[in-house]
């Protein structure tokens, strides 16, 4: 007998149906970078966000993807900038870029809830990376030594101490 039967108590002949496949898992993402680890306000750092999923972006005027100050409750300048951009044509890897940020300290991308959705609707879960170190602060020098000549004086060293810890400095 078959599993429909009409109003007359015919039974609908007894079929096999395939082909039909069910997908409730939740899609997964890795988030790499930062590339550079360090950036001041006028820098832009690069994540890139690879999937084994096909995904798309559901938009949310952008509110989805966010920056947070790790170990602060200091809140990220308004006027910070987050772009995506898918970078292959199936979804798999995209690239979000950050610039702008104001203040000093560790930064971390926060994917929220929802973001990126795969072929069957399934929604990513919150994703967090963090890595990403703001510098606007500018050295403070302390002291310069006086020039000491070379022995063929064709070049001098100068000994400049700072208050950061930082051991390169472009002069």
């Amino acid at each position: 007998q078959g599993l429909f039967t009409d109003e007359a108590g015919n039974s609908s002949v007894k079929q096999e149906i395939s082909g039909l496949s069910f997908d409730n898992i939740v899609p997964t993402v890795k988030i790499d970078g930062p590339e550079p680890a360090i950036i001041n306000k006028e820098g832009t750092a690069v994540f890139t966000i690879t999937s084994e999923d096909k995904l798309s972006y559901t938009t949310n005027e952008g509110k989805y993807i966010t920056l947070n100050r790790v170990n602060s409750n200091d809140t990220i300048n308004s006027d910070a900038k987050v772009e995506f951009e898918k970078k292959t044509e199936d979804g798999k890897v995209w690239e979000i870029k950050v610039s702008n940020i104001g203040g000093d300290g560790e930064v971390s991308l926060v994917i929220e809830d929802g973001a990126f959705i795969d072929e069957a609707g399934n929604k990513i879960a919150k994703t967090e990376k963090a890595g990403l170190t703001v510098d606007n602060t500018a050295p403070v020098i302390t002291s310069v030594s006086e020039a000491l000549l070379s022995e063929d004086k064709k070049s001098a060293t100068i000994v400049i101490t700072t208050e950061s810890k930082e051991d390169k400095f472009v002069i």
